[in-house]
């Protein structure tokens, strides 16, 4: 028996790099509604769920990659959910995968139609058989998609999830550049990105954390590096020191207390808010756009020198 809830019946097959794949499991065996680092990091209760009959999954692999891109397994199965309750109208999906969210969409009778930008051909002939009359597939990168001046904005709800990772790093190269693209082209949407919520619990605290950092030592991300070039003067560098033994008791609480300012400090919640919850938007580019572009493109022209 499939994941109770989940719409797909996809065969197991292969095209090109990418295959489809099964994975049987027990009964009895636990599976998480809402994973242990969901919860640390979004402030969800962790939730398990098991089954009294054998559960059979689908997951989508690449070769060359450990592990899997995507599944029906229940914490996947209830971030789809989630977003396909909101769903309404013209909807626009970024990244196929296994099909599970366009699926789950186009089920809803308030939705009118699917679109779905897939770069990947081979993910398309996975899974596009049996799609719903409502699901039309564009083959194509969603950052020319919607950078295209020929695309204007038709769509009363979006999904982006054209990512593997849920880390920090992929909200900066993925999340923050297509919200920019959405906002500054076609003003504020109804747009749900995949995972954002356990992104952002990890930006808080990174933002945090560095607050006391020099500016020169920013460099290795433009959003890092945005956050502490616009609040340098609110919070400026202290000296770092390198000690050879670990950082001393003082150390760990100057580190604790800084964590802290999100929840303590009203200027830098407010201003954290702005820059993760509001990309794009008129204060936002303000505060943080010119910092974010000088950084790209200083991390452009160390790449051609290299």
């Amino acid at each position: 028996m499939n994941i109770p809830g989940s719409p797909l019946a996809l065969p197991e097959a292969t095209s090109g790099r990418f295959a489809v794949k099964h994975q049987s499991y027990p009964p009895g065996h636990k599976f998480n509604i809402v994973s242990f680092r969901q919860a640390i990091l979004t402030g969800t209760p962790q939730k398990d769920i098991s089954f009294d009959h054998e559960v059979t999954v689908h997951a989508l692999k690449e070769d060359g990659r450990s592990g899997q891109l995507m599944s029906d397994v229940p914490v996947e199965l209830r971030q789809m959910r989630e977003f396909a309750k909101g769903a309404r109208g013209k909807v626009l999906i970024g990244g196929l995968g296994l099909g599970l969210v366009a699926r789950l969409v186009a089920a809803r009778k308030n939705v009118e139609t699917v679109t779905v930008v897939e770069i990947e051909p081979d993910i398309i002939n996975l899974v596009r058989d049996g799609m719903p009359a409502k699901v039309r597939v564009v083959q194509a990168d969603l950052f020319k998609y919607l950078r295209s001046p020929r695309l204007t904005w038709g769509f009363d709800t979006a999904f982006f999830d054209t990512w593997y990772a849920t880390s920090e790093m992929t909200w900066v190269d993925a999340v923050a550049p297509l919200r920019r693209i959405v906002r500054n082209r076609f003003g504020a949407r109804r747009l749900r990105c995949w995972a954002e919520d356990e992104m952002l619990g990890q930006m808080v605290r990174a933002l945090a954390y560095q607050s006391a950092r020099p500016l020169e030592k920013m460099l290795w991300s433009p959003a890092h590096y945005a956050f502490r070039a616009a609040t340098i003067w609110k919070y400026p560098a202290a000296e770092e020191v390198c000690r050879p033994n670990g950082p001393t008791v003082d150390d760990l609480r100057g580190m604790s207390e800084r964590e802290q300012l999100f929840l303590t400090d009203a200027y830098f919640h407010d201003t954290a808010v702005t820059f993760l919850k509001q990309v794009g938007g008129r204060r936002w580019e303000k505060l943080f756009g010119q910092y974010w572009d000088a950084q790209v493109e200083h991390e452009s022209k160390q790449r051609r020198l290299a």
